[in-house]
């Protein structure tokens, strides 16, 4: 730039040929495309600033197709919570990870949409049967409409109720059989 400072450039350099098709010197056209140079930086900063967001969540998430079903990505946590490597989730899909009594009311769930916080059981890949909250939202990612779901343990919480409700249904039992006796 005529004030010394650097500018990022598109040169089209053609020649300029005479009369006996040699080339008598050149036309040279510069396009500024600093502001496209930065905006693209921009862009790919803020994505891998969602990137990590999604990375380092420490709650299990992940994406999925709802029409295939397929996991499309998944984070760390989602691997540590459920014992598959990242390439064994992206071979699956959701109805893997529900028992099979599960999946029917899976697939009815589907076409609607989930609407805020859903309760779901889900299966490790060590056999083991969780209880979980599922927040997910719907969005366009890479042009394709996709589920990003994010999962939250309460399988200590949902047995915690279940023995709270036995006890109270044991002394409700046992106060009648007083009562009787």
């Amino acid at each position: 730039h005529k004030d010394c400072h650097e500018l990022d450039v598109s040169l089209t350099i053609s020649p300029i040929k005479g009369q006996g098709g040699n080339v008598i010197g050149t036309s040279t056209i510069a396009r500024d495309i600093g502001a496209r140079m930065r905006a693209e930086h921009a862009l790919r900063q803020s994505e891998e600033s969602y990137r990590q967001l999604f990375e380092r969540h420490p709650g299990p998430m992940w994406l999925w197709d709802p029409d295939s079903l397929r996991f499309l990505a998944v984070n760390e946590a989602a691997i540590q919570s459920y014992g598959y490597s990242r390439d064994e989730f992206l071979a699956m899909t959701i109805a893997d990870i529900r028992p099979l009594e599960d999946v029917q009311a899976l697939t009815k769930s589907i076409g609607h949409g989930l609407s805020g916080t859903e309760q779901w059981r889900h299966r490790k890949k060590d056999g083991t049967l969780i209880y979980v909250e599922v927040h997910a939202n719907d969005f366009v990612f890479d042009g394709k409409d996709v589920r990003l779901v994010l999962v939250h343990d309460v399988t200590d919480k949902k047995r915690a109720q279940e023995a709270l409700r036995k006890t109270e249904d044991q002394l409700r039992h046992s106060q009648k059989m007083d009562a009787i006796g």
